[in-house]
């Protein structure tokens, strides 16, 4: 798989798809009527003409069969064309594929966008709260059940982000440790010690480097949108972690230096 191709797919996808619902959505909202939640359209038909829907007629059967067959030709070649070569490889790319535009769709379509922006609500329902489960909405669900606002849930999720993106390029320089120590089969060398070095002076900065960014990023925040809750980002940090490696890796050189200078011993018998 080449994932560099995969990413732009995945943005590309992204795109294609904000495109697809959003430029029909605010030139007619009405064309997304029946995606709306039930409490809504009620709202709307009580002073427009109601609108019928036949989810299993022929005709929509036929479309909904077409975007089907549409749908999974083009999954197919994008995962060929991200390198794909056997069937697992293409159905779990597909499958990723989409799950991002789904969770996109989820947590920024539906949660941000739909519930802030206006211009895309059925007439006469611009001043209704527009997502609910069970007559409650999601904003106040959030804010009474959980206990955060939502500037608060925005930040956690932008932080949250942040140390996962810092978590992931921590976790390739580990991974390149271990297949090279593995290939070694000896954690008692210098080229090893010194990959250890490093990877215990990642452990340290890169977290750390993070939750200073994080917080810079979030009194930023704070200042521009009041009612951001302090977050508890220094958690994230491993500094105890980074130096059991440091002084780990001291060991694994001096171990190295140790054999460099041990005499060959079979050599020595056999003279």
């Amino acid at each position: 798989m080449n994932w560099t191709i995969y990413g732009i797919e995945c943005a590309a996808s992204v795109a294609l798809f904000t495109g697809a619902i959003m430029i029909p959505l605010c030139r007619n909202p009405v064309w997304w009527i029946h995606d709306y939640p039930a409490d809504i359209q009620e709202k709307y038909f009580e002073t427009h003409e109601r609108i019928q829907t036949e989810p299993l007629s022929a005709p929509v059967l036929l479309k909904k069969g077409f975007a089907l067959l549409l749908c999974v030709a083009v999954f197919v070649g994008l995962a060929l064309l991200a390198g794909a070569k056997d069937f697992k490889t293409a159905f779990l790319a597909s499958y990723g594929l989409w799950l991002v535009v789904d969770w996109y769709d989820c947590c920024f379509l539906d949660w941000v966008l739909f519930a802030n922006v206006k211009r895309i609500r059925l007439p006469g329902t611009e001043e209704a709260e527009t997502f609910k489960l069970g007559g409650v909405t999601i904003h106040s669900m959030i804010e009474n059940e959980a206990g955060m606002s939502l500037p608060t849930l925005y930040a956690s999720m932008a932080v949250g982000l942040l140390f996962c993106v810092a978590e992931a390029v921590l976790c390739k320089f580990a991974e390149a440790y271990f297949k090279h120590e593995l290939a070694d089969g000896d954690p008692f060398t210098l080229r090893g010690a010194k990959e250890l070095l490093r990877l215990g002076i990642l452990t340290v900065a890169i977290p750390l480097g993070t939750v200073i960014v994080c917080s810079i990023g979030v009194a930023i925040a704070d200042n521009m949108v009041p009612g951001i809750d302090k977050l508890s980002i220094g958690e994230f940090s491993s500094v105890g972690l980074g130096v059991m490696m440091i002084v780990l890796s001291l060991f694994c050189r001096y171990g190295a230096e140790r054999n460099e200078g041990k005499p060959d011993v079979c050599k020595d018998q056999s003279k």
